[in-house]
């Protein structure tokens, strides 16, 4: 079973809670990524991601999406992945889909990473169809 957590803390306009479920929920099923999953999916304002990008990785700007991979470990049966979170104000004026930063933030919370192994951030991209 596969448990997101939807938080919104910006009244921006975004995608339904059942949409984005279904969004992280294929990506993580593609990713072959089972057993018990739970991760959040969070919206801020552009003041809130700034800080956590200034914050988290010393990037004084504010930006579309930041992922918060937690250590994978079994707790009580449940393999908590972390956080991907998203600024609707920020993605909207870069012409962004909501759902390419839900797939992009939930491969960074599955291990991959574009800057490090770009070929296996590719490969995994293909597999779920993220574009971004």
């Amino acid at each position: 079973m596969t448990n997101i957590v939807i938080i919104h803390k910006t009244d921006y306009n975004v995608l339904e809670d059942d949409q984005i479920r279904a969004i992280a929920s294929e990506a993580l099923s593609k990713l072959d990524m089972k057993n018990n999953l739970e991760m959040e999916v969070i919206f801020v304002d552009e003041d809130e991601i700034k800080t956590l990008n200034s914050k988290h990785r010393q990037i004084d700007k504010a930006t579309d999406v930041l992922s918060f991979p937690q250590t994978f470990f079994e707790s009580n049966e449940i393999n908590i992945l972390g956080s991907v979170v998203i600024c609707p104000k920020i993605a909207d004026g870069k012409e962004e889909s909501i759902e390419e930063l839900i797939k992009h933030g939930t491969l960074h919370l599955c291990g991959y990473d574009h800057e490090t192994d770009e070929a296996a951030w590719l490969k995994a991209a293909e597999k779920i169809d993220c574009n971004f």
